[in-house]
């Protein structure tokens, strides 16, 4: 036989039990210990519940810690097999390099996005994904202003004198988007 729980009901100041604080701390750890991965397959989730937390994860994630999730957007953003996945970093990283984001970045951040962004419009075998990156491009550049980004130019002037049409047409594209 099961021995009875003594002092299950304990509450504490805050009025909820013991039980429900440790479930609550639970939850909550669960919620630290979701990785951006998961974070943006949940935003393309179909499920409105689903995408709604992963949505508030996200904004809290962002509002605690930019730099990181800037830092972890741009890793993933190279890294992920999933296509849709590296369409919604690129997505994402647009909306927080946009010149009037309230995010300051710092100077390894910054460096760490450029090197993966460059990295992504070199390898991104993907047409609306490879847009989507020269998207994302295009404000972080505005925002650090000229001389800042030197590997930008020459890797935009070797897409234009690429030998595909796919990788020139990447290329035009970009620069179209940094004359904006």
């Amino acid at each position: 036989a099961q021995q009875p729980r003594r002092h299950q009901r304990a509450t504490t100041t805050i009025g909820t039990t013991h039980r429900q604080t440790r479930k609550k701390r639970g939850r909550e750890l669960v919620h630290q210990k979701m990785s951006i991965v998961q974070i943006l397959q949940g935003i393309k989730s179909p499920d409105n519940e689903t995408r709604r937390r992963a949505e508030s994860t996200y904004n809290q994630y962002v509002n605690r810690q930019p730099m990181a999730v800037l830092k972890e957007l741009a890793t993933t953003q190279v890294s992920s097999g999933d296509a849709g996945v590296r369409s919604i970093c690129a997505v994402m990283l647009r909306r927080l390099v946009q010149p009037t984001s309230k995010i300051t970045l710092t100077k390894d951040v910054q460096d760490h996005v450029q090197n993966c962004l460059i990295k992504a419009f070199n390898q991104e075998p993907m047409e609306t994904v490879r847009r989507k990156v020269c998207h994302a491009i295009a404000p972080l550049a505005a925002r650090c202003g000229r001389g800042q980004w030197n590997a930008l130019l020459p890797t935009t002037f070797k897409k234009l004198e690429a030998q595909t049409p796919k990788e020139r047409v990447s290329g035009y594209f970009l620069l179209s988007k940094l004359c904006e």
